[in-house]
């Protein structure tokens, strides 16, 4: 899986998650619906997601905030520190959750 080695295997400057194709792994952070998906694993926090997960893609990762989230994650500078954590991902890809109100 890629808890026992979260630090991938590298392939053409790119790392790929050792879990096989279609193995979803969810952060222990995430609530419990979002856990029950897949495999609890303190993996996907190594790159910076949520959510982590082989495809014929590579690995990818899913980040997910709510919008509340979001705001405060750019404002303390979260974001910043967890985007270039994502970067050895095939595909990364910031989810937003929630309605915005003006």
């Amino acid at each position: 899986t890629c808890e026992s080695s979260a630090t991938g295997v590298a392939s053409s400057g790119r790392w790929k998650c050792a879990s096989r194709e279609g193995t979803v792994l969810i952060a222990p952070t995430e609530p419990k619906p979002l856990r029950d998906i897949g495999e609890t694993s303190s993996a996907p926090e190594k790159f910076g997601v949520d959510i982590l997960f082989g495809s014929r893609l590579g690995s990818v990762g899913v980040q997910r905030k709510e919008l509340q989230d979001f705001f405060a994650s750019v404002t303390d500078g979260r974001l910043a520190r967890e985007y270039p954590m994502m970067q050895p991902l095939s595909v990364s890809v910031l989810l937003l959750e929630g309605k915005q109100r003006w």
